[in-house]
This record gives structure tokens, C-alpha cells and sequence, in this order.
């Protein structure tokens, strides 16, 4: 009897058999869930970023190839503008903005214009974000393009790309970027 009454205030001292996770387990699965969300997520927009921008640059060349076919045996770009490049049923209709205008991939407008003395066109994309624009002006645009130019940074650079330094800090400073081509 003794035995009995010495081990019975120590049974209340025993260990229960946890069900569960503790707090900090808990906290501790959460935050490694956090992370795998996060890094998910910044992959999802650098991959958005790299498709709008190949698409950006598909929508340029449709837009050289219909003003190519258009002035086919012409000396000059004359009376080459924005709404009749819209309206050549040329490019796709995703493209096409309301009233006679061209969207591009980033949701912003695209103008075309003729380049000084009517011998050149140019095309400028409004509103690319930096990112994007640092990656699309270091693309090689081929031998028909005469320059190129950002809304910051006016004086461009002649029959070349810009080199990724440059495009650094120089063509894409701002948050939103206009870029300008020349073509012949």
C-alpha cells in the first residue's frame, strides 16, 4: 500500500503523448511555405516579363514586314502613319487599339511614323517597363535598322543595339520607357 500511495502523486508528473505540431513546429512549416510561395512567385513574373517581351519583339517585325509589303518598290516611306498599318488587316487583331491604334504586349501604344526626308520609318513602343526594356534594347535588330533611342536617353545609338552596361545607365533609367527604332 505504501508502493501505491508513493507512485500516485508521480503519475500526474508523466509525460503525455503529444498530438500534433508544437507553435514553432507550425511557424516553422509556414515559414518555408512562405518562401517556395515567394520564389514561385517572382519566377511567374520574370516568366510573364520574358513572354511579353519576345511577344513585343514578334509585333515589331509584323509591323516592318506589313510596311515592307506596303512600300515594296517604293523610293519612300510617304504617307506611312500609325491608322494605316492599323487598318491593313496586316497584324493581328489583338494589336489593334481603338481608334485606328496599335497596342503592344505591355498594353501601351505603338506609333509609326516616316523618319526624316521620308527615306526611313520608325516605330516606338510607349510605356516598356525598365526590366523589359534593358533586355529589348540589347537585342540585335538586324541591318535595316538605322538607330535607336529611349525616352532617356534622346541621343541613341546609330546601326547597333545598346551594349547591356548601357542599357543600364543610360536607355533605361526611368520606370516607364518609350523606345524608338529607325528602319530603312
Amino acid at each position: 500500500m505504501l508502493n501505491s500511495v508513493l507512485i500516485k502523486p508521480f503519475a500526474f508528473h508523466r509525460k503525455k503523448k503529444q498530438r500534433g505540431l508544437s507553435l514553432l513546429e507550425a511557424m516553422s512549416v509556414l515559414a518555408i511555405f512562405a518562401f517556395v510561395v515567394a520564389g514561385v512567385m517572382i519566377y511567374l513574373q520574370n516568366a510573364m516579363t520574358n513572354n511579353r517581351q519576345n511577344e513585343l519583339m514578334g509585333q515589331v517585325a509584323a509591323i516592318q514586314s506589313t510596311v515592307t509589303s506596303f512600300y515594296a518598290g517604293q523610293s519612300t516611306y510617304t504617307g506611312l502613319n500609325t491608322a494605316l498599318i492599323s487598318q491593313s488587316d496586316a497584324l493581328p487583331a489583338k494589336m489593334i487599339g481603338a481608334g485606328n491604334t496599335i497596342k503592344h504586349s505591355f498594353k501601351d501604344d505603338i506609333t509609326v511614323t516616316t523618319g526624316a526626308g521620308n527615306d526611313t520609318y520608325v516605330i516606338t513602343a510607349n510605356g516598356i517597363p525598365r526590366d523589359a526594356c534593358q533586355k529589348i534594347v540589347t537585342m540585335d535588330l538586324g541591318k535595316n535598322m538605322v538607330s535607336m533611342r529611349t525616352s532617356d536617353h534622346a541621343a541613341g545609338v546609330s546601326k547597333q543595339s545598346y551594349t547591356p552596361a548601357n542599357a543600364h545607365t543610360q536607355a533605361c533609367t526611368s520606370t516607364d520607357v518609350n523606345i524608338t527604332w529607325e528602319f530603312y
